[in-house]
């Protein structure tokens, strides 16, 4: 397990429980209306992509966003809750109150994974949008005037030109990443060190074997979980293969 990198370290000062922490420096400035317009905002968004679907018979699709606007919604919802509980000021006047005492980011079950998989994430941002950004080069402007000829806007244009074209980058990207998303135990020990209920699998294989020094149970964990990485690419590879790839002179 490869040592926490400087950027891992900053991260959870980031998430300090004091008032110093930078997260809890914007959260206790946001009134309980914010949070509120924010999961008001984000779920008509989710709504008009599920609808966009159903129309068009997808209705898998269709459940999928309206699951996730629902989430993040009761996630914004659940942060301004205790906000607007406050029994010592009338309704309207709470909902421009902020929260009275700071978060405890990676103290809380519910918000600590979340917490730890952030920086994760923002540490690969940057290479994935320039991947991505050349992937939506790629695409035909053909496409996009057929599209403006059936009267296509632009969430049935995000839904049934991009999504379609980059489905076989998305499909790339998403095995990278959870093959990656097996290697953040060293993240999660300079964060929590799997408190919270933290605790992944290669962090416990790292516990039982330097740790409590269980360096049988810990090598058999190690190999089962190799051969399930091994498992789970061979059938990502297999899909991969069904894929048609378009190139930047392949637009035709």
């Amino acid at each position: 397990m490869k040592s926490p990198s400087k950027g891992e370290i900053r991260a959870r000062f980031r998430y300090d429980k004091t008032e110093q922490g930078a997260l809890n420096a914007v959260v206790m400035r946001v009134p309980a209306a914010g949070y509120i317009a924010a999961a008001a905002l984000l779920l008509l968004v989710a709504v008009a992509f599920a609808v966009r679907l159903l129309r068009h018979g997808k209705r898998p699709g269709a459940l999928l966003f309206a699951g996730a606007g629902l989430a993040v919604a009761y996630t914004l919802a659940a942060v301004a809750w205790p906000i607007l509980k406050q029994p010592s000021a009338s309704l309207l006047h709470r909902l421009f109150l902020a929260r009275p005492e700071p978060y405890r980011w990676l103290d809380d079950a519910n918000t600590a994974m979340l917490c730890c998989a952030l920086p994760m994430a923002w540490a690969s941002i940057g290479p994935g949008c320039l991947i991505y950004l050349a992937a939506l080069k790629s695409i035909p402007d053909d496409l996009y005037e057929v599209a403006d000829m059936d009267g296509a806007g632009f969430v049935d244009k995000l839904l049934f030109v991009v999504f379609p074209a980059l489905k076989p980058l998305l499909l790339i990207n998403f095995v990278g990443v959870f093959i990656a998303s097996w290697n953040a135990a060293a993240n999660i020990l300079a964060m929590t060190d799997g408190a919270a209920n933290t605790e992944v699998a290669g962090l416990h294989i790292f516990h039982q074997a330097f740790v409590n020094l269980r360096f049988g149970p810990a090598t058999a964990m190690a190999w089962i979980l190799g051969f399930l990485l091994i498992g789970f690419t061979v059938n990502q590879l297999q899909l991969l293969s069904r894929l048609e790839f378009r190139t930047t002179d392949d637009k035709h």
